[in-house]
């Protein structure tokens, strides 16, 4: 059977208008039936975003196997909320449970049975919380932080449907995270496992490392698009972007550049840097990305030179 697998975050389940906006998408993706993963609703302050859960119980005084419910908690309401909303707009929906959806974990090693979803063929829209699996057990357990958009890869995978859509609210992965400097780009249209997955070691958050590695390693593609706008979006897959940067991030005195290409960028950067008469304190080159610690002063001129030769 031909799914429509699609992802949506946090934001996009919390209000009534935004799941508005997700029906939409979901009746465009028709004869297909849809299977749509989503996050907790909102962000901490949010009745049930996972940090608000989190801050229910800071001083954990309960067993792993209690605090792995209460925070999956989050997703299973959250699934459980769209499915109602989009009956009430006669999607005909169903909100999986863990068990039903039964994604197995054990020994580090992911299973799903594909039955578990077949067995709902007759829905126009199956909803299934993300972020949680069940082990050998049947206990839950949790993914890392962002444990969705993983979910929403290997529900890919099982049903073998090589593409997925994670929703955002953001247009696409850009080569900034600080939204200032990402006004003054485009994004990319297209990325490589490997070009997302250095970005994520600079501090991107987009999709997941998790859910990368492991759409690369079962060939997935990822397209991420911004929900209020369900435009191009970026595709992340086997083709690359090609450029010799693919992103910067900074903290207070260190400069981190993602690239392919990390020998023979550091030497063309150092050689801007020395040109400007900008010296660091510290450099560090790894496989795909470069560090630079520097003055806070100095970090800003570093910052400027990358940004006006490479971007």
């Amino acid at each position: 059977m031909n799914y429509c697998v699609m992802k949506f975050g946090g934001t996009a389940t919390a209000t009534k208008k935004n799941r508005n906006i997700i029906a939409t998408i979901v009746k465009k993706s028709f004869p297909r039936q849809v299977i749509l993963i989503v996050s907790a609703m909102g962000r901490r302050g949010f009745p049930y975003a996972t940090d608000t859960l989190k801050d229910l119980v800071e001083e954990q005084q309960i067993t792993n196997k209690e605090y792995n419910r209460l925070l999956a908690s989050g997703e299973i309401i959250s699934s459980i909320v769209l499915a109602n909303h989009l009956n009430n707009l006669n999607i005909h929906s169903y909100a999986l449970s863990l068990l039903e959806l039964n994604i197995r974990v054990a020994d580090q090693k992911i299973s799903m049975d594909q039955s578990s979803i077949k067995e709902f063929k007759d829905y126009d829209c199956l909803i299934v919380p993300g972020f949680a699996y069940l082990n050998n057990e049947g206990d839950i357990g949790l993914f890392e932080r962002g444990g969705s958009d993983l979910t929403a890869v290997i529900v890919s995978n099982h049903l073998q449907q090589t593409e997925v859509t994670l929703y955002k609210d953001v247009d696409g992965v850009y080569p900034f995270i600080d939204s200032i400097n990402r006004n003054k780009v485009n994004y990319y249209k297209r990325l490589s496992y490997d070009e997302a997955l250095a970005l994520c070691l600079i501090g991107f958050q987009i999709v997941q490392k998790d859910a990368l590695e492991y759409a690369k390693n079962n060939n997935i593609s990822i397209k991420i698009k911004n929900y209020l706008k369900d435009e191009e979006g970026t595709l992340i897959s086997l083709t690359a972007d090609g450029r010799d940067i693919l992103g910067v991030s900074f903290n207070q005195d260190t400069l981190l550049i993602a690239t392919l290409n990390s020998s023979k960028m550091a030497v063309i950067i150092e050689q801007l840097f020395s040109k400007a008469h900008l010296f660091y304190k510290k450099k560090e080159i790894f496989l795909n990305h470069l560090v630079y610690c520097f003055g806070i002063n100095q970090l800003q001129i570093a910052k400027k030179i990358i940004m006006t030769e490479f971007f």
